[in-house]
C-alpha cells in the first residue's frame, strides 16, 4: 500500500494505493473517501507528482 499526503490541496487530503488490488482511494477534505477499481499504478503515481491535484 503506498499513500501520499496533499497538504497544499484544499480539496484532497491524501490519495492511496493498493498495488495488488489496483485500487486508488482518493480522501477528500470535505465529502469522505471514494474507491476507485482496475486503475494503473501509473495514475496514482502522476496524481502525487501533479503540480495541481484537482486538475
Amino acid at each position: 500500500m503506498r499513500a501520499y499526503r496533499f497538504n497544499q490541496s484544499s480539496m484532497i487530503e491524501r490519495v492511496t494505493f493498493d498495488d495488488d488490488a489496483h485500487t486508488l482511494s482518493i480522501s477528500f477534505r470535505q465529502t469522505g473517501k471514494y474507491l476507485y477499481y482496475d486503475v494503473p499504478a501509473t495514475i496514482f503515481d502522476e496524481l502525487c507528482k501533479a503540480v495541481s491535484v484537482g486538475t
